[in-house]
């Protein structure tokens, strides 16, 4: 068995990893461990997770991650959509204004240079975790019982990962139903849907879900 550390940005990453991704790895020998970046200590010892995500936060959690030597890589999942009001990523100014691809690439070559360990591998989710939900428009509507034309409208001809930094996948799903709850019916509508379904139309998390598959032993 060969393991993996994953720093992810809170609770839904979390359940998502444990509940999706772990028991898929599983069947190449890889044991997944996710862990939710900690945003604060108190001087009482105190620990918040969740949250505020700011460059020299995840910088230092991954540095502590690395120093487990039985992990073959430390990666994360954090939400693309999330950084953009700190701006302290590295070369996060330089970006290009390209594709939503050629930006986050852009972005994980900077972190991935900055960071200079060879078992570290950054990953964002494009644009938002719930941007794999719009994979399949009917299990929202379903789920969630609103039209289903409307769910689908929200893509307008784009992937799921390329729905408007603006106005992301998790607040489209706010204003077609407001009660929506971003932790648990997040995972309940992503259980339903084929994962195989997912990666066909989300290249980043295709891309990124493969390269932890050859960390593994094929099954």
């Amino acid at each position: 068995m060969r393991f993996i550390n994953i720093l992810v940005e809170g609770q839904t990453e979390e359940t998502f990893i444990n509940d999706v991704i772990a028991p898929h790895l599983q069947q190449y020998q890889l044991h997944i461990t996710p862990i939710i970046l900690m945003t604060k200590r108190t001087k009482s010892g105190q620990k918040y997770r969740g949250g505020d995500v700011k460059y020299p936060k995840v910088k230092k959690e991954v540095g502590l991650l690395l120093k487990d030597k039985n992990a073959v890589c430390v990666t994360t999942m954090i939400d693309f959509y999330g950084i953009r009001d700190t701006q302290d990523f590295p070369k996060y100014s330089q970006m290009p204004h390209g594709t939503a691809y050629e930006r986050i690439a852009f972005l994980e070559k900077a972190i991935r240079d900055d960071i200079n360990q060879k078992r570290f591998l950054p990953y964002f989710s494009l644009h938002e975790l719930e941007a794999l939900l719009f994979t399949a428009p009917h299990i929202i509507a379903d789920y969630l019982d609103i039209p289903v034309n409307q769910v689908r409208n929200i893509r307008s001809g784009k992937t799921p990962e390329e729905i408007n930094l603006d106005n992301p996948p998790s607040h489209r799903i706010y204003d077609l139903y407001p009660r929506y709850g971003k932790g648990n019916e997040f995972v309940q509508i992503v259980e339903k849907i084929p994962l195989q379904q997912i990666r066909a139309e989300c290249r980043h998390f295709h891309e990124w879900l493969t390269q932890l598959e050859l960390l593994g032993i094929s099954p």
